[in-house]
């Protein structure tokens, strides 16, 4: 199939660009700004001291994963989806501007799809997610059914994030290393799909505005 010329050059393209170049943004300032080696961060400024969670209560919750994971794709969905909106929508502010005053014609239908997709195949790795990764590599207390951003990356502070008096911890031996290594795979399989999908249905999608070439005559 070929791909219609456009698809990123045209300014739903452009725009569906720069959403990418700032989630990257967010993605290499978190990574960078991060420290592994101090464990613990959030025992400095608590009023009470905080530990890792015994192997009592790791146990207990893990047993009862599967609800709070199931959760995880709803809020996911409704929390990010909100996020995305908000993007979606000063996005159309900006190309109401350009058709108002550049006098352009212009149509925000491909940076839609692209939130969209880019939402629901978020919202299926992070599923396997905690099916997969949470409580076999690593445990965190405050989990609230989903810890995988595909353009966050994940860091200490999820784990020393504190619930009650009690932190969470690194199983099985696993390094931090190891973890980040296991997200950016999860990361990397979300944006190719999501920008495969993406240039998929934008092919059936023709830009606003383009003219089809007269068929030659037999």
């Amino acid at each position: 199939m070929k791909l219609r010329r456009g698809i990123f050059t045209s300014p739903e393209g452009i725009a569906v660009s720069a959403v990418i170049a700032v989630l990257a943004i967010i993605t290499i300032i978190t990574w960078s700004g991060q420290d592994s080696t101090t464990p613990n961060s959030y025992d400095a400024g608590d009023l009470y001291s905080t530990h890792p969670a015994s192997a009592e209560v790791i146990q207990s919750y893990l047993a009862v994963k599967s609800p709070v994971i199931f959760d995880g794709v709803i809020i996911y969905f409704m929390g990010i989806g909100l996020l995305y909106f908000v993007i979606y929508f000063f996005s159309l502010f900006g190309i109401w501007y350009s058709n108002q005053y550049h006098g352009t014609r212009f149509s925000g239908t491909r940076l839609g799809i692209f939130l969209l997709i880019l939402l629901v195949v978020g919202d299926f790795f992070s599923f396997w997610w905690g099916v997969l990764i949470y409580g076999n590599l690593y445990y965190s207390a405050d989990y609230c059914g989903f810890d995988f951003y595909p353009y966050w990356p994940f860091t200490q502070e999820l784990i020393d994030a504190p619930f009650g008096n009690e932190t969470g911890c690194m199983l099985h031996g696993f390094s931090l290393w190891q973890l980040e290594c296991v997200w950016a795979l999860f990361a990397a399989a979300t944006w190719v799909i999501t920008i495969r999908l993406y240039r998929f249905f934008c092919v059936k999608i023709p830009l606003r505005g383009a003219t089809t070439a007269p068929a030659a005559s037999a």
